[in-house]
């Protein structure tokens, strides 16, 4: 799939959304995740990336999905799964999150992208990759999963 060139309204749209307006408006919307002006500027060089724009963004690629069948079929957590998973004061607490996935067959699905928010600091991803049966961790820093992948295969 090739990249389209940015248009210049889209652009313009892109520079007003990161203006000085309200922090607290409304700007974009899915289902239940709303990200607010205060999240978009998250995007820009500097500040950490905020997790309700980690949750539109994979809200976008489950649409987006839809009209690519050459895509891999995937599961997209929220970004307080983990948190939920394996973060609580007692650590590890399956019965926190045992019913997120109760609509849907996650192993029927190729991936299951699980984002990780890593000592408050940067975001990383976990795969559970059922088509190719293994667990898989991505960080552009190169950090190590720590016990990540073994909470996901409990």
């Amino acid at each position: 799939m090739l990249m389209r060139t940015i248009r210049t309204e889209e652009e313009e749209g892109a520079s007003a959304a990161l203006g000085d307006d309200d922090p607290d408006e409304e700007l974009a919307g899915v289902e239940n995740i709303k990200v607010k002006r205060r999240d978009v500027a998250t995007l820009q060089p500097g500040p950490w990336l905020n997790d309700e724009v980690v949750n539109l963004f994979f809200k976008v690629l489950s649409y987006r999905a839809l009209s690519y069948v050459e895509m891999p079929t995937c599961h997209y957590m929220n970004s307080m799964f983990y948190p939920k998973l394996a973060e609580s004061h007692i650590g590890y607490n399956y019965q926190n999150v045992r019913n997120w996935t109760s609509n849907s067959d996650i192993f029927s699905k190729d991936l299951v992208l699980v984002p990780i928010h890593c000592h408050g600091n940067h975001w990383a991803l976990a795969v559970i990759n059922n088509k190719q049966k293994r667990f898989e961790y991505f960080d552009s820093l190169r950090g190590s999963p720590g016990a990540v992948l073994r909470h996901l295969r409990q």
